[in-house]
């Protein structure tokens, strides 16, 4: 039987490629980006978009099985998303368009509450000064306070307690390698740090601004205000200072 090939698109680049069609599902290194990505046989020209319900989907795989009106299940990857104010879930009903057994362009038609209305979150009371993180899954909030504060005075600890080991292992390595003196820059970063490490989980972040309003409260990263950068810097000098004065001291006493 003699080979067909077709042509399909990476779900990352969009990027052609070109295989057997008796390969279609199998998942393959994109040979533009590098990434992985699943071979799928083009629909014909007259295939027509089919509505579904999505029966999981899991934020750490990225990927989700929609139970198609058509009697069919088909699997989807996030990339294939094309709602900007909502993460897939449970319940929702979608509408896409099926190539083999795979959805791409997956659009949400209807809500698990029969409305198109932005995400709902449990409610969550701001905190002056603190970072406020919510896990979309479940609701579960973390808070994050006074982080300079405490790496100024525990280091790569603190951030091994939070569970940000790159940031432990590299702010050890600092600290031995420059002698103690990387332990009074960390503090500058130690927000955005925190920020990062819970937004790459797919977190939410909280402001503390006055009545923030939905759209405010979804995916934003609030920069540190300048004044309390300020304060910081005042503290880390504050502190260098007094450590200057007792080396002083001590070679003097030495001498």
């Amino acid at each position: 039987m003699p080979e067909k090939f077709v042509t399909c698109h990476c779900q990352h680049c969009a990027g052609g490629i070109e295989f057997d069609s008796s390969h279609a599902g199998a998942s393959v290194a994109c040979p533009h980006c590098g990434q992985e990505t699943i071979l799928c046989v083009p629909p014909p020209a007259q295939a027509q978009a089919v509505k579904g319900t999505i029966l999981d989907y899991t934020i750490q795989t990225n990927a989700g099985i929609i139970s198609g009106d058509d009697g069919k299940r088909y699997s989807f990857k996030g990339a294939e998303w094309r709602d900007t104010g909502k993460y897939p879930a449970k319940g929702m009903r979608v509408d896409f368009l099926p190539q083999a057994e795979i959805a791409t362009s997956v659009y949400l038609f209807q809500d698990i509450t029969g409305t198109k209305s932005q995400r709902q979150f449990p409610a969550v009371t701001p905190k002056k000064g603190a970072l406020q993180f919510q896990n979309p899954e479940n609701g579960f909030v973390e808070e994050v306070s006074n982080a300079p504060l405490f790496v100024l005075l525990f280091g790569c600890f603190y951030f091994a307690a939070k569970g940000v080991w790159t940031h432990a292992v590299a702010g050890f390595l600092a600290a031995f390698c420059t002698c103690g003196l990387s332990w009074l820059i960390y503090p500058f970063f130690a927000d955005q740090i925190m920020r990062t490490h819970y937004l790459r989980k797919g977190w939410v972040l909280y402001s503390d601004r006055e009545d923030p309003t939905a759209k405010d409260l979804i995916g934003n990263v609030i920069t540190v205000p300048p004044r309390k950068r300020l304060i910081w810097l005042g503290i880390i000098c504050f502190v260098l200072l007094i450590i200057i004065l007792v080396a002083a001291k001590l070679s003097e006493n030495a001498n």
